[in-house]
């Protein structure tokens, strides 16, 4: 069992059921021919699976980025697999769905760390912050998790996917392809990362480990047809020995055929 896998059982039994460090998503991956489209938002081991259900109230905000001002993401029902969120907008055209989750504390005892560590490819600089901590040491963390779909009603077109949601960790389209490919540009606070790992996944739960390039972009190699993934989590140092860590957990979903639409 993975840590990841530990933490989310831990979860079920301590807090109702909510991830702590899986990959939260949305779901349905959809090229919909009508509105309203019904949301999933789960969180698991493995993509596309659906496992563990945030709860309503630990919402922040839902955001639809679209071509048409009347267009609503609306929070639904929860249940132990997956929150339940209506969309309905009345233009044709590809939507960028957004969703932050409130802030969450963890606590992770010493012999559990390393392997957290590797799970979210911690940096030297948050790794070396750690063992600077005075012993019997505790990883103590803020996170936020955020999550956007890109959604397509009955036309995949639209300049929605590049533009910015607000998130304070998300992915965008990018404006151009590297060898045919498309790009994405990862934002924190609405600026490019640069040198940024993450994670892609395919409908088979198939790990592509990338990283962002100095503009904050990476070219990625999609499948024709199915759902993908990207996935990654940024971790800030404390500025003194009794702060929290703070890290965001961002994902982005989407079925291929949006992009090979276009």
């Amino acid at each position: 069992m993975t840590l990841i896998r530990a933490l989310c059982v831990l979860a079920v039994l301590v807090i109702a059921r909510e991830a702590a460090a899986h990959d939260t998503y949305l779901l349905p991956l959809k090229v919909a021919q009508r509105a309203p489209i019904i949301v999933q938002m789960t969180s698991a081991e493995r993509f596309p699976a659906i496992e563990y259900g945030p709860k309503l109230a630990r919402i922040a905000r839902t955001l639809a980025v679209e071509p048409d001002r009347g267009a609503t993401l609306t929070p639904m029902a929860e249940s132990e697999s997956a929150m339940r969120l209506s969309f309905r907008a009345r233009r044709a055209g590809t939507y960028a769905l957004a969703l932050a989750l409130q802030p969450h504390d963890i606590d992770l005892a010493p012999d559990k760390v390393a392997e957290y560590f590797a799970e979210i490819d911690a940096p030297m600089d948050v790794r070396a912050a750690y063992e600077a901590l005075p012993e019997p040491r505790t990883w103590r963390e803020t996170y936020t998790k955020y999550a956007k779909s890109f959604v397509c009603l009955r036309l995949c077109a639209g300049d929605a996917l590049t533009r910015s949601s607000g998130l304070e960790l998300e992915f965008v389209l990018g404006a151009k392809r590297i060898g045919g490919q498309p790009t994405f540009v990862l934002l924190h606070h609405g600026e490019p990362l640069a040198d940024q790992p993450l994670s892609l996944f395919d409908r088979g739960g198939n790990r592509t480990a990338l990283r962002t390039d100095k503009d904050g972009a990476v070219a990625v190699s999609l499948p024709k047809t199915g759902g993908v993934l990207l996935s990654t989590v940024v971790v800030t140092t404390q500025a003194n020995a009794d702060d929290r860590f703070v890290s965001a957990f961002a994902t982005l979903t989407f079925d291929a055929r949006i992009l090979a639409a276009r």
